[in-house]
């Protein structure tokens, strides 16, 4: 019997509303079966397909080929897919028919995150996502097989310390109670959470399981609130901070494929180790690592008092962090192995590399609540997928929370 989908995002709607922008930015693996398949549709025959290369062979395995212009082979004039119209949705690789949902394994049963980089889930277009819960199902039941899921071990909290499936459950839902403070605004809600998990981490759980646990996390979160300063209060990231985060932030920013793609894969490898200095040293011009950055932006726009956040700004934080706390989609194999703290402490830096970046992007045809949201869409397109930050991130976040800068980050930018 296949496992069960039961829990889906709470705070967010989507529905594909055909703007092609995932067919025109991944390549898309396709399994032996997928393949055999989609060649028995007889495309070659097809007008318009005839005598075009239909999957090409990489260090990715095999794809879907994509046209010159990016887009993939089957997408066609009216942004629709050529297999979905001509065959339905279930013709269509799997991977294309789960994006944006994320199916995440957690124990005996399956949790659903959601990809921002799709411009829908940004926006929040669509029905709810309860809406979708007998596709989540299928999907689930047709990954089951394809991987080894079923008793997959939790992350660990840190090192080899681990807790069951049900006591990770246990603070998730109390680090959602957190984000469901309606009286305060995001910056200091993700500052409370690294506060309370600085208590939590220098804690052992041999014999706090269960509602032990909850109790203890509750009164803990509680207890530190009055401890977190007001944001005005709080240092400046430190000199080692700041070249960290510039250059995760860089990473994350980075788009090589599809409508935001930026030059940074056609420049070379000496003008890829250029663009890393300047990020590392943070002066001058921002190399263009996506095509919404403005040629010439200067890295001291980024460092620019911005004020309060802007309600609907507030929202999609909201549901952005909701989403990906309810679904664990920061830890574990789905975020490169990360244990559950630094996987936690990777989704809050989410914050403040959105805020620097729509810094960057911010346009008088793109104000701030905008340049937020596209920036947050490019920073998750990177998000547990972008290969690059695998050899960096851990690293990166050890040296982070060792020097308390994660909290720095999140007021300095939240400015």
């Amino acid at each position: 019997m296949p496992m069960p989908v039961r829990s889906l995002p709470v705070l967010q709607n989507w529905d594909c509303h055909s703007c092609s922008d995932c067919c025109r930015t991944y390549a898309v693996a396709v399994t032996a079966d997928e393949r055999e398949r989609i060649e028995k549709q007889n495309w070659a025959i097809d007008p318009d397909l005839k005598g075009v290369t239909i999957f090409e062979t990489g260090k990715d395995g095999v794809t879907l080929a994509h046209r010159p212009d990016g887009a993939c082979v089957f997408l066609g004039p009216d942004n629709r897919c050529r297999i979905h119209a001509k065959f339905g949705s279930a013709a269509k690789p799997l991977a294309c028919r789960v994006y944006p949902l994320v199916m995440i394994p957690t124990g005996d049963y399956w949790r659903v995150g959601l990809r921002y980089s799709c411009p829908s889930v940004a926006k929040n277009e669509g029905r709810a996502m309860t809406a979708h819960a007998k596709d989540a199902a299928a999907y689930a039941a047709e990954l089951e097989p394809r991987d080894i899921t079923r008793d997959l071990p939790p992350p660990p909290l840190q090192g080899g310390q681990t807790v069951a499936w049900p006591d990770l459950s246990r603070f998730v839902t109390a680090f959602a109670g957190v984000l469901s403070k309606a009286d305060r605004p995001m910056e200091w809600k993700l500052r409370h959470l690294l506060l309370l998990t600085s208590q939590l981490r220098i804690l052992t759980y041999e014999k706090v399981v269960g509602n032990r646990l909850t109790e203890l996390v509750n009164v803990l979160a509680e207890g530190v609130e009055e401890d977190v300063p007001p944001a005005e209060q709080v240092p400046p990231p430190g000199w080692v901070g700041r070249m960290l985060f510039r250059q995760l932030a860089s990473v994350h920013a980075r788009v090589d494929r599809g409508p935001d793609r930026g030059t940074m894969p056609d420049g070379g490898w000496i003008r890829r180790m250029r663009a890393g200095y300047r990020f590392a040293v943070g002066t001058g011009r921002v190399p263009q690592v996506n095509s919404l950055l403005a040629v010439g932006v200067r890295f001291e726009v980024g460092e620019q008092f911005a004020g309060p956040l802007p309600a609907e700004s507030e929202q999609l934080f909201l549901r952005y962090f909701r989403t990906k706390l309810d679904s664990m989609q920061f830890a574990g194999p789905i975020n490169f192995h990360l244990p559950f703290w630094a996987g936690l402490d990777s989704l809050i830096l989410v914050f403040p590399m959105t805020l620097w970046l729509s810094r960057l992007i911010t346009t008088a045809d793109r104000p701030r609540p905008v340049a937020i949201r596209e920036a947050l869409r490019l920073i998750d397109n990177s998000y547990g997928f972008n290969p690059l930050l695998r050899p960096k991130l851990p690293s990166a976040l050890r040296s982070l929370h060792l020097k308390e800068e994660l909290p720095r980050l999140v007021a300095w930018y939240s400015r």
